[in-house]
């Protein structure tokens, strides 16, 4: 399953989750966006963002959205329009709103919030090392020699136990999916880092 990424939804997240938490350390925002993508995957079939989730060294990271915040853009300048990066704390510069972020989407970066925005940085990064999807393709990655590799939405689904979403060891791909995915049938695209 591949999505297309929506630059204007990470950047907004981004300086929503900024926003609401003051400042936030770069390392941190990173598994917010994470937890968020994939909160909202399991919950409404599609990720707010549309990135490729990467297993690093520190944890699974939205790999597009992390370019963005470090400049390695089209336009390197956009994310610093709206955020500040002052060695690794992010501060929100100018805020660009959320009129691209619907209402289930901003549900979604609430309640991850709720739930984490007190977490500290490295507290964060050491319980998402737990997470099953990130110690099967981190493993995997390091196992071919690599030091990352993209975590499949399929391995999220298969890891989060629920038959609705995968059984008879397939992923369950509802109309929203669907309706989201760069191209459905496109089986392996990201085999390979």
């Amino acid at each position: 399953m591949r999505f297309q990424f929506e630059q204007d939804k990470a950047l907004q997240a981004m300086a929503y989750i900024v926003k609401r938490l003051g400042s936030v350390e770069k390392v941190k925002l990173m598994k917010l966006m994470y937890l968020a993508d994939k909160q909202h995957f399991l919950r409404e079939g599609y990720p707010i963002t549309g990135d490729r989730q990467c297993a690093m060294p520190y944890g699974p990271v939205p790999s597009a959205t992390l370019d963005l915040l470090n400049g390695n853009w089209a336009d390197p300048n956009l994310a610093l329009r709206s955020l500040h990066l002052n060695d690794n704390t992010v501060m929100l510069r100018h805020d660009p709103g959320v009129g691209t972020l619907s209402a289930q989407e901003l549900a979604t970066l609430d309640e991850i919030l709720a739930q984490y925005g007190d977490a500290h940085r490295w507290s964060l990064v050491d319980a998402l090392h737990e997470l099953p999807e990130y110690k099967e393709t981190y493993a995997n990655a390091v196992a071919r020699g690599k030091r990352a590799g993209i975590i499949p939405y399929e391995a999220i689904l298969k890891h989060a136990g629920d038959e609705s979403h995968y059984r008879l060891n397939r992923p369950v791909a509802s109309a929203a999916t669907v309706a989201h995915m760069v191209c459905p049938l496109n089986a392996g695209a990201d085999a390979d880092l």
